[in-house]
């Protein structure tokens, strides 16, 4: 299914996972490579797929 933003539901779920890391990340002022690695699925830490969110 694709969302009104053009985007599937793994899509939109990759979003919420990067939004969250963001938020994380500004309220501590860092991420640890863990973090972003277990909450980013293997095939969303392309340069690319990150680069079109």
């Amino acid at each position: 299914m694709v969302s009104s933003k053009g985007l599937t539901g793994a899509d939109d779920s990759l979003e919420a996972s990067v939004k969250r890391l963001i938020a994380k990340g500004k309220e501590r002022g860092y991420l640890t490579y863990e973090e972003m690695n277990d909450d980013l699925p293997d095939e969303a830490v392309s340069p690319d797929k990150l680069d079109s969110l």
